[in-house]
C-alpha cells in the first residue's frame, strides 16, 4: 500500500473519530440537559455538597452538571436488632461530620449514625418525592438516636451551656418542604395545612427532632435538624447499655437481680381527650378502679395492675377512705405495643419480672397498724411501712389521703435508684415530671433548699473532714458549682433542667465517691435509709452542724443484721434497719465477706450526701414520655427528608 493509501485511510479514521466525537458531545449535552430536568436529578443535587459518600460523585457533563450518581444510602428501613444492646456507646465524631443546615437531614442522621457505629447497610433505598430524597428509616433507629442523645422537651434546647436559643427548621429548605406539601394538598383537592402540620420540636444533646401528621392519623414524616458542634460540645462514654438505656425511657428503674421497678402508678385510670394530654403504654382498663389523681399534666406511661384478693376482709371503718398501703406488685399486663417498641433492644423481661406500686386491700389489723403510725412525727424504724410524701396540691385530688409502702419494697426501690450509673448528660426517664407515688419517694431526699443547706453545713466544716488538700480544693469547687447552678435553676424555673446543671451533679457525684468508706454494703445501707427514713434523714442533716465534735465519732454498722446505730439527742442511742437481704439478690442472698463496720461520721454524712446528690439527679432528668410515645404511636417505618 503506497504512502498516499496510507494517508487516505487514516485520515477517514479520523474524520470518523471526530463525527463520534462530535455526535458523542452533541448527544451528551442532551442526555446530560434531560437527565438535569429530571425529578431525579433534582433531588438528588438538592441533598447538598456534603453527603458523607451516600451519593456518589457521578460522571461530569457541564457545569455544574453531574450525571449516573450512585446511590448508597443507609438501608435502615427493616427492623433489626441491636446485638450490642447490652454494650457500652461510644460517641465518636465523624471526621467529615457538618452541622450545615444546608444538608438534607437524613445525611446528617445517617452521618451520627456513623458516629455511633452502628453496623449499617447501604443501597439505593431513597425515595424520590415532588423534588425531595426521602429515607425510609425504622422507628428503632429512631427510638435509638432519641434514647442516646436525650431527646426530649428540654427547656435547654439541648445546648451544652444551658442556653435556650430555639432550633429552626425553617432555616433549612423551608420554602421548598412547604411548596412540597401544599403541592401534594392540591393534587388531592384539598386546602394547604403544612404551615400547621409538624409537630412539636422534641430537642437533644445531638440534633432536635420533629414529627409529621400524615392525614391517615399516622407518622409519616420526620426531620432532623443537627446541633451546632460548638452546641453539642463533647460527649463522653456511656455508662450502662443502650437497653437499661431504654428501659428508663420508657419508665423503668432496673435492679441488679433482672428486675425493673415501674415507676407510673399502677391503680389509676385517666380519661384520654382532646384536653387531657393522657396515654398508656401499659393497657388501661375502666374497671381497674377509679380516677384518683387528675393533673394538668398526666403522663403517657402507666402500669395496669391486678390487685391482690388474698389480703383480708376489707376494713368497714371510716378512717380506710383516709389511709393507703401500697407495694411491690407484677404488673398484669403489656400493651403490645410497648412489646414490639422494646423488641429491638432485647428490654423488656419476663413480665413476672416488671414490678410496679399497687394499693393493698386493707384488712382491720392493717389498718390498725396504719392507725398507731399516722399520728407519728417519724415512724418506727422496725416499722413495716414507711411513709410516702404528699404531692403538690394542685397536682391531687385526695391530697388529705395518707399514704405508705413497705418498708422492704420502698428499700428496694432506694436501692435501685443507687445503682444507677449515672452519666454527665443524664438520662431521659419516662414520667418523671409527674406527680406519681414512686417519683415522689424517690426524689423526697432531693430537696433543691435542703440540699444546698447539706452543702453549705459540709463546706463550713470542711477542716473537719478529714480530706486531703487536693480532695478539699475539689470538693469545695465541685460544691460551688452545683450551688450556683441549682441557685440559677431556682430563679429561672423553666431553666430549672439542664446540661449544665446535670454536668456539674455529676461532677459533685464523683468527688464524693472518691472520699466515702471503702465498704459498698455500708454505703448502700446509709444511701438506703437516707432516702427511706426521714428521722435518719432528719438526724444526719442536723449533725452536720457539729462538725467539730461529731466529725471523729464513730459510728457501728452490723453489715449481717443490717442496722446503724447512731447517737440521737441526750444521749439516746437510735438503731436503724435495712433489709439485708435486698443487698445480695441470689443465691448467696444474705452472706457478706465482713460481719460489722466501723466507720466515722465522716464517712456518713459522703455516704448520705451522695445518696441525696442521686436523688437530686434523678429530679434533674429530663421526661421521655412525649417523645417515646410518640415514637410508640407512628408508623413502623418513617421517612426522613
Amino acid at each position: 500500500m503506497t504512502s498516499l493509501e496510507v494517508a487516505g485511510v487514516a485520515g477517514t479514521w479520523v474524520a470518523a473519530g471526530l463525527a463520534v466525537v462530535a455526535l458523542i458531545g452533541i448527544a451528551g449535552q442532551i442526555v446530560a440537559w434531560r437527565t438535569s430536568r429530571t425529578e431525579r436529578y433534582k433531588a438528588i443535587s438538592a441533598v447538598g455538597p456534603v453527603n458523607y459518600g451516600f451519593i456518589g460523585k457521578g460522571w461530569w457533563a457541564g457545569p455544574n452538571t453531574r450525571v449516573y450518581r450512585r446511590i448508597a444510602a443507609p438501608d435502615i428501613k427493616d427492623e433489626k436488632l441491636f446485638a450490642n444492646a447490652s454494650q457500652v456507646w461510644t460517641y465518636e465524631r465523624y471526621e467529615h461530620l457538618s452541622d450545615s443546615l444546608r444538608t438534607s437531614s437524613w445525611v446528617q442522621f445517617g452521618g451520627l449514625l456513623k458516629c455511633y457505629k452502628f453496623d449499617l447497610r447501604y443501597g439505593n433505598v431513597l425515595d424520590i418525592q415532588g423534588g425531595r430524597t426521602w429515607l425510609p428509616i425504622h422507628r428503632s433507629y429512631l427510638m435509638a438516636i432519641g434514647i442516646l442523645g436525650r431527646v426530649g422537651r428540654r427547656p435547654d434546647r439541648g445546648k451544652w451551656d444551658g442556653r435556650a436559643s430555639r432550633v429552626s427548621f425553617y432555616s433549612r429548605d423551608h420554602e421548598r418542604d412547604r411548596d412540597h406539601h401544599r403541592g401534594r394538598d392540591r393534587e388531592l383537592g384539598r386546602r394547604p395545612t403544612v404551615d400547621s402540620a409538624w409537630g412539636p420540636t422534641y430537642y437533644g444533646i445531638t440534633a432536635a427532632i420533629q414529627f409529621h401528621e400524615s392525614r391517615q392519623g399516622k407518622t409519616k414524616e420526620v426531620l432532623y435538624t443537627p446541633q451546632s458542634k460548638d452546641d453539642i460540645g463533647m460527649i463522653t462514654a456511656e455508662q450502662i447499655s443502650l437497653r437499661e438505656m431504654f428501659l428508663m425511657a420508657v419508665g423503668c428503674i432496673p435492679s441488679g437481680s433482672e428486675e425493673c421497678y415501674w415507676l407510673a402508678d399502677s391503680f389509676l385510670t385517666f380519661e384520654e381527650n382532646e384536653d387531657v394530654y393522657a396515654s398508656s403504654l401499659l393497657s388501661d382498663d375502666p374497671d381497674d378502679g377509679p380516677a384518683l389523681d387528675r393533673p394538668t399534666h398526666i403522663t403517657r406511661i402507666q402500669a395496669m395492675v391486678e390487685n391482690n384478693s388474698d389480703l383480708g376482709e376489707l376494713a368497714d371503718l371510716p378512717e380506710a377512705d383516709e389511709m393507703r398501703a401500697l407495694e411491690l406488685i407484677v404488673i398484669s399486663e403489656l400493651d403490645p405495643r410497648l412489646e414490639r417498641l422494646a423488641k429491638p433492644f432485647s428490654a423488656l423481661p419476663a413480665r413476672e419480672k416488671i414490678k410496679t406500686l399497687g394499693v393493698v386491700r386493707l384488712d382491720r389489723e392493717t389498718l390498725s397498724s396504719l392507725k398507731n403510725l399516722s399520728d407519728a412525727t417519724y415512724l418506727p424504724a422496725t416499722a413495716d411501712w414507711i411513709r410516702i410524701p404528699r404531692g403538690k396540691q394542685s397536682y391531687r385530688r385526695d391530697s388529705n389521703v395518707k399514704e405508705y409502702i413497705r418498708r422492704r419494697d420502698g428499700q428496694s426501690l432506694a436501692l435501685a435508684l443507687l445503682n444507677i450509673k449515672w452519666h454527665p448528660e443524664g438520662y431521659i426517664i419516662g414520667g418523671i415530671s409527674s406527680q406519681h407515688r414512686s417519683i415522689r419517694f424517690l426524689t423526697s431526699a432531693g430537696s433543691t433548699k435542703v440540699f444546698i443547706l447539706f452543702i453549705t453545713r459540709l463546706q463550713l466544716g470542711i477542716e473537719t473532714l478529714g480530706l486531703t488538700l487536693d480532695q478539699k480544693r475539689s470538693f469545695f469547687d465541685s460544691a460551688k458549682n452545683v450551688k450556683d447552678q441549682l441557685n440559677i435553676a431556682k430563679k429561672w424555673y423553666k431553666e430549672r433542667k439542664s446540661r449544665s446543671l446535670m454536668q456539674a451533679l455529676y461532677l459533685f457525684q464523683q468527688n464524693i465517691k472518691s472520699v466515702v468508706h471503702k465498704s459498698s454494703r455500708a454505703n448502700q445501707m446509709i444511701g438506703i435509709l437516707m432516702i427511706s427514713n426521714a428521722e435518719f434523714f432528719a438526724l444526719v442533716l442536723e449533725s452536720a452542724r457539729f462538725l467539730e465534735t461529731a466529725g471523729t465519732m464513730p459510728i457501728d454498722i452490723d453489715l449481717t443484721a443490717g442496722t446503724i446505730k447512731v447517737l440521737s439527742g441526750f444521749g439516746v442511742t437510735r438503731t436503724f434497719v435495712v433489709d439485708v437481704d435486698i443487698l445480695s439478690p441470689g443465691p448467696n442472698r444474705g452472706s457478706t465477706p465482713e460481719a460489722k463496720a466501723t466507720i466515722l461520721h465522716t464517712h456518713v454524712l459522703m455516704a448520705s450526701l451522695e445518696a441525696c446528690l442521686t436523688s437530686v439527679m434523678l429530679n434533674c432528668s429530663f421526661d421521655a414520655d412525649r417523645f417515646v410515645s410518640e415514637v410508640l404511636e407512628c408508623d413502623e417505618v418513617l421517612f426522613m427528608g
